[in-house]
């Protein structure tokens, strides 16, 4: 177990030559690029749900909407509820089968009992379509 004194000392260290680790840790990025990238992807996908967290809340905050989810209330299904195709975290840009945070009532913001991790391609298709539009598309594609 490390010291409070060692953790000082280290702080008070790093405090006081934080250009040259900063330094260093551009020319190791730029040296081992593939491993780093690797690492990081690595690191994604094994904490895909924090991710999703942080990113609905800074959304939340840049929109000033509620905000009172924990990572507990994100859960990632197998499969998206809304159009049963296996849901995959994907990389770059999202692919239509990422789990993707929706907020059931956009109004009511990122708070408890009103988030679902549905695919990307539903909350493309839910993003800003009313029931009404919905129901004639269905309609129409019957005809069709």
């Amino acid at each position: 177990m490390i010291s409070e004194e060692r953790r000082a000392y280290d702080r008070k260290y790093y405090k006081d030559n934080v250009e040259e680790f900063r330094a260093y840790s551009r020319k190791y990025y730029k040296n081992n690029l593939k491993r780093c990238r690797q690492l990081n992807r690595n690191y994604y996908l094994r904490n895909t749900r924090f991710f999703m967290l942080k990113r609905a809340q800074l959304r939340a905050r840049t929109a000033k909407l509620p905000f009172n989810l924990i990572l507990e209330d994100i859960r990632i299904p197998k499969k998206c509820p809304v159009l049963d195709i296996e849901l995959k975290v994907g990389r770059g840009r999202l692919p239509r089968n990422s789990p993707s945070l929706d907020r059931i009532n956009p109004s009511k913001g990122y708070v408890k009992g009103n988030v679902a991790v549905i695919s990307n391609r539903a909350n493309i298709l839910k993003k800003d379509g009313t029931l009404e539009e919905f129901q004639a598309l269905v309609k129409w594609l019957k005809k069709q």
